[in-house]
């Protein structure tokens, strides 16, 4: 595989703890490169946390023994203009880099990923940088995930240049199915996504299931399982149902104590529901790197998920870990 050269853009960071879909690319970005691939990314800094920004990111980078180099340049686009900072590192064999722009102002026009608004100049840079990055690295494949609108233009100049654009659908949120018109291949995560799409959308994919490294989940120390967990207080995920539960166990039983860890959204949702504001056994961990710390206090995972869930990454991490969950049929 040492001719083999992959490139991973996206404006979805892919170092990012509080996404699942970010965790599962960067496994496989790992293990390509592990493999002997050369692997680089290009990213913008969109991340699942609305908290997180570039001091935040390079925290996490150094977290993870990772040196960076910052470079700047001044940039313009007709009356607007940006400070561009660059984030130039190595993850474990990864060739990174990360676009910030500093300064910028976005309008009505403005497109949104996310709760993140992205001005055109945010689109003609990003377009720049990858154009530049496939002139210097050529590879032969580009992989993407994400559903923001440039994601097409980017895999129609990969075409042009005769590198395979190569898809990650993560979830079943998607519904327009001429996103994917330009990419020849899509991969999902489990079998049950690659049948909805091909329901829903007409596309096949190819099913590859998250690579999850045990060592980041199973931990040697497990004598402080003491905890109903819950992750990723949203919604979404079940974050009603949950509240529903705690109370009723709380009346049943008030030793039994809950965690809640963070990842897109601060347990500060919790708080605004009057409901919860009843429940004394409550605690909170803030979203981690080495998921196996939160496993370690767990003795019951608890996953109520409302969503279509694509995977269930929580679940199978818990049962590697022999933890029992309590979820629903999603």
């Amino acid at each position: 595989m040492k001719s083999l050269t992959v490139l991973y853009s996206s404006y979805h960071n892919y170092i990012d703890f509080s996404s699942g879909a970010a965790l599962s690319m960067r496994e496989v970005l790992l293990e390509l490169s592990r493999s002997g691939a050369r692997v680089r990314t290009l990213c913008g800094s969109c991340f699942d946390s609305v908290d997180v920004g570039e001091r935040e990111y390079l925290m996490t980078l150094k977290a993870l023994g990772i040196d960076a180099k910052i470079v700047e340049n001044q940039i313009s686009l007709g009356r607007s203009n940006a400070t561009l900072r660059l984030v130039i590192f190595n993850d474990h064999g990864i060739e990174g880099t990360t676009f910030f722009l500093k300064n910028v102002v976005t309008s009505s026009k403005s497109s949104s990923i996310g709760s993140r608004r992205i001005s055109r100049l945010h689109d003609v840079v990003y377009l720049r940088l990858f154009l530049h990055e496939l002139m210097e690295s050529w590879p032969q494949f580009y992989f993407t995930y994400g559903g923001y609108p440039l994601a097409k233009t980017l895999a129609d100049e990969a075409i042009k240049r005769s590198v395979q654009p190569v898809f990650f659908l993560h979830n079943a949120q998607y519904q327009n199915r001429r996103l994917f018109d330009s990419f020849p291949i899509i991969v999902t995560p489990s079998e049950y996504l690659r049948k909805y799409y091909q329901i829903t959308l007409g596309r096949d994919s190819i099913v590859l299931p998250p690579i999850i490294d045990e060592t980041n989940v199973i931990s040697t120390n497990n004598n402080n399982r003491r905890y109903v967990t819950f992750v990723n207080p949203t919604p979404s995920k079940g974050l009603y149902p949950f509240i529903t539960i705690a109370r009723e166990l709380n009346r049943l039983d008030p030793d039994v104590t809950f965690l809640l860890v963070e990842t897109r959204n601060n347990a500060e949702e919790l708080a605004r529901i009057p409901e919860s504001r009843e429940l004394r056994n409550v605690y909170r961990m803030p979203s981690v790197r080495n998921v196996s710390a939160v496993y370690s206090q767990t003795r019951v995972l608890i996953a109520p998920s409302l969503c279509n869930e694509a995977f269930g990454r929580v679940v199978v991490e818990a049962a590697m870990t022999r933890i029992p969950t309590l979820c629903s049929n999603r």
